[in-house]
C-alpha cells in the first residue's frame, strides 16, 4: 500500500490465511483498531484480489465491502507428490503438520484410542515438530506402539511418506484451503478432515470424508468407515484428479489470467 501510494505502482492481493475466520487464536476480529483498519486499507488498495479458497474468499469479501474476490487455490509439485502403488505393510494414517493446537492433535489421539479397541492393525504417521508433552500424552493414551512421530522432515520426504502411507487425516479447528490435503490426494491418498472453511473444495465422496469439527466419535467412525471400504478408493484416479487441477501449469495459468484480465490504471 505504501509502494502504492509513494510510486503509483498497483498492486494484486492473495490471501491465504484462516486469520478472517473468529475461531482462529490469531483471528483478525481480536486485533487492535489500527490493525483493523490498516488491513481494511490494504484490501481496499488492491487492483485485484484471489483467495485460496471461496468459502474463506467469501468472508473476506463481506468483512470489507469488496466487489470481487478470485479462486485461485493451491498448488502442488507434483514431481514429488505423485501416485505409487507400493504402500507399507501394515494399514498406515498419516498427518502432516505444525501439530500445533489449530491441528488439534490430541483430538486425533483420542479418535485413535478408541479405534484401537475396534481394530489394532494400523499405524499412524504423525509428521512435524513435536514436544515432550506430545509424546507424553501418546504414552497415557496407550499408543506408543502404534504412533510414529517423525519431527520435522525434508518435502521431498513428506511426499515419500505420503506415498508408503493409506490415509491422510487432518482435524484441524480452522483452515483456509491446507496444501498437505492437495498434496495427499496428489499422492492417491483418500483424506478424512473435519469441514472447516475450504477444505469441502477439495473432498468429494470419491475422495474422502468429512466430519464435524471437534467431533471425535464422527472421527473414530470416518476411520473405521475408510479402514473397512478402502477398497472403494480408486487411489490411481484420486490422484489423476489432483494432479489435473493443482499442478504448477493449471494454477500459474490461472494466476496469469487474474493479471491480465486486471484493468491497470
Amino acid at each position: 500500500l505504501w509502494i502504492r501510494r509513494k510510486y503509483r505502482i498497483d498492486y494484486v492481493l492473495s490471501e491465504h490465511s484462516s486469520h478472517y475466520l473468529p475461531i482462529s487464536s490469531d483471528s483478525y476480529f481480536s486485533k487492535s483498531y489500527f490493525y483493523k483498519i490498516q488491513v481494511r486499507n490494504i484490501f481496499k488498495g488492491a487492483i485485484s484480489i484471489s483467495n485460496v479458497s471461496a468459502t474463506v474468499g467469501q468472508i473476506i469479501k463481506k468483512i470489507f465491502s469488496l466487489n470481487k474476490i478470485e479462486t485461485i487455490h493451491n498448488t502442488v509439485n507434483i514431481d514429488y507428490f505423485k501416485y505409487t502403488p507400493e504402500k507399507s505393510k501394515t494399514f498406515t494414517f498419516i498427518h502432516v503438520s505444525s501439530l500445533n493446537k489449530q491441528k488439534n492433535i490430541y483430538g486425533i489421539l483420542n479418535a485413535f484410542e478408541q479405534l484401537k479397541k475396534n481394530n489394532t492393525n494400523w499405524l499412524l504417521k504423525l509428521i512435524g515438530p513435536f514436544t515432550p508433552e506430545l509424546v507424553n500424552y501418546i504414552d497415557l493414551k496407550g499408543l506408543r506402539d502404534y504412533v510414529i512421530l517423525t519431527g520435522e522432515i525434508s518435502y521431498e520426504n513428506v511426499a515419500k511418506q505420503m506415498q508408503q502411507s493409506h490415509v491422510f487425516v487432518l482435524f484441524s479447528n480452522h483452515e483456509n484451503f491446507p496444501c498437505v490435503i492437495i498434496e495427499a490426494q496428489c499422492c492417491g491418498l483418500p483424506v478424512i478432515s473435519s469441514n472447516v472453511a475450504g477444505v469441502k473444495e477439495a473432498i468429494n465422496s470419491k475422495n474422502g470424508l468429512l466430519v464435524n469439527v471437534n467431533d471425535e466419535l464422527l472421527l473414530l467412525n470416518a476411520l473405521i468407515t475408510i479402514m473397512n471400504s478402502y477398497n472403494i478408493y480408486q487411489t490411481k484416479e484420486i490422484s489423476a484428479e489432483a494432479h489435473n487441477l493443482y499442478n504448477y501449469k493449471t494454477i500459474g495459468k490461472q494466476i496469469f489470467n487474474l493479471y491480465s484480465n486486471t484493468q491497470f490504471p
